[in-house]
């Protein structure tokens, strides 16, 4: 099964948004088993790579979202309605 990095990347730090910003790493590991069929290698490189442009931090076995991680959600949102309401009106 193909994975697509960038729609785990954003449902993994969006995830991280809607519980509050921090999540145990077993538990955002198993959503990104389950509900994106990442394994463990894919889900390393993947939270790596969040960690690296630091839209996440990872400290004592938790992921948080950063200010920055919270910003490029939002902005997600804010395209995505912007795209449905053209789309409504086109």
């Amino acid at each position: 099964m193909e994975i697509d990095d960038e729609k785990i990347r954003r449902g993994l730090t969006n995830f991280l948004v809607k519980q509050g910003g921090t999540v145990r790493i077993d538990e955002l590991h198993s959503r990104s088993q389950f509900k994106y069929g990442a394994g463990h290698q894919d889900f390393s490189r993947i939270m790596e790579s969040l960690v690296g442009e630091e839209r996440v931090a990872f400290a004592e076995g938790e992921f948080s979202v950063t200010d920055k991680g919270r910003a490029w959600i939002d902005e997600l949102k804010a395209a995505k309605k912007a795209r449905e309401a053209a789309e409504r009106e086109g």
